[in-house]
């Protein structure tokens, strides 16, 4: 019995030591994984701040190279502006022909000028002559070729005053285009019974 007594006080300080050290191991081992765990978040949790940096400086160089692809004058962007509005009005009006049709009332109106003022005095000469005289006058062949270079430019000037005046204010397009016609067939027969009359009395 004291033998026996004796083996198993020898053993319990043996077991004793064998739960110590399983308890340490244990413990150890814990403090191992919580510190694995601490490194991942804490790597985790910087890599989003260098991503947001990175960001950041992606952002900022996008920043400059707009700035320096972007004008900021104005005066640039008015130009530029202007010149594309220009060439894409550029010899478009009524019926795609408004600036060919402003030339020609312009060319008509100057050369009306002088004109006007040799019918004005030529008028004033031949108010107190007689009809025969008048009818003489006329036949004269430098008076007869400036007489129609008057009438058919004077016709069609008023021509070209009257189509503008019929395409702004009628809005029926339809009606529009019969007035349109119906004026230039006026000056048409008015020009060609003009310039038959002065070949009649010239021969």
């Amino acid at each position: 019995m004291n033998d026996k007594g004796k083996n198993r006080q020898d053993d319990a300080p043996a077991k004793a030591s064998e739960k110590t050290s399983a308890v340490d191991a244990s413990s150890a081992q814990k403090s191992a994984d919580d510190s694995a765990v601490d490194s991942h978040n804490e790597a985790r949790e910087k890599q989003p701040a260098n991503d947001h940096q990175d960001d950041d400086a992606g952002e900022d160089g996008n920043e400059v190279i707009k700035v320096e692809r972007t004008p900021t004058s104005p005066a640039l962007l008015s130009q530029l502006r202007h010149s594309n509005h220009y060439h894409q009005a550029r010899g478009l009006g009524a019926g795609r022909a408004g600036a060919a049709t402003f030339r020609v009332q312009r060319l008509t109106a100057m050369a009306l000028i002088p004109l006007a003022i040799w019918f004005a005095v030529s008028v004033v000469r031949m108010s107190t002559a007689s009809q025969a005289a008048a009818a003489a006058w006329l036949a004269w062949p430098v008076n007869a070729v400036i007489m129609a270079l008057f009438i058919v430019i004077a016709l069609r000037h008023a021509v070209i005053g009257l189509q503008i005046i019929l395409e702004d204010y009628v809005h029926h397009e339809g009606l529009r285009a019969v007035c349109v016609l119906v004026v230039k067939a006026i000056g048409l027969l008015l020009g060609v019974g003009a310039v038959a009359a002065l070949i009649h009395l010239a021969l």
